[in-house]
C-alpha cells in the first residue's frame, strides 16, 4: 500500500516541480505575488503532510520551511531571497526523490 502511495506521490512531485518553478518566477512580479504566495502555500503543505509518510522525510521538512517563511511573509513582507532559497532547497529535493523514486 505505501509503495502504491510513493508512486503516486513521485508522479504528483514531477508535476508540482514544474508548478513550483513557475510560481517562484512569479514571486518577482509585484502583480500576482499574493496569488503566487498562497499557492505554494498551499503545494508547500500538502507535501509536508505527505513525505515523510512514503519515505522522503528531508524533503517533507523542506516543504515545511517553504510554509513556514511563506507565513512569515504574510506578517512581516520583507526581501524575499530566503524564501527563494528554501524554494530552491525544495526544488533540489523534489528532483532527488524522482531520481531515486
Amino acid at each position: 500500500m505505501i509503495e502504491g502511495m510513493r508512486e503516486k506521490f513521485i508522479a504528483d512531485i514531477c508535476v508540482k516541480l514544474h508548478e513550483i518553478e513557475t510560481l517562484q518566477s512569479e514571486l518577482t512580479k509585484v502583480a500576482g505575488r499574493g496569488d503566487a504566495l498562497r499557492a505554494l502555500s498551499f503545494i508547500a503543505h500538502r507535501l509536508s503532510g505527505v513525505a515523510a509518510t512514503v519515505g522522503f522525510r528531508d524533503l517533507g521538512d523542506c516543504a515545511s520551511a517553504v510554509e513556514a517563511e511563506i507565513m512569515a511573509q504574510d506578517k512581516s513582507p520583507s526581501d524575499l531571497s530566503l524564501l527563494s532559497a528554501r524554494i530552491d532547497d525544495l526544488l533540489d529535493h523534489i528532483e532527488d526523490a524522482i531520481i531515486d523514486g
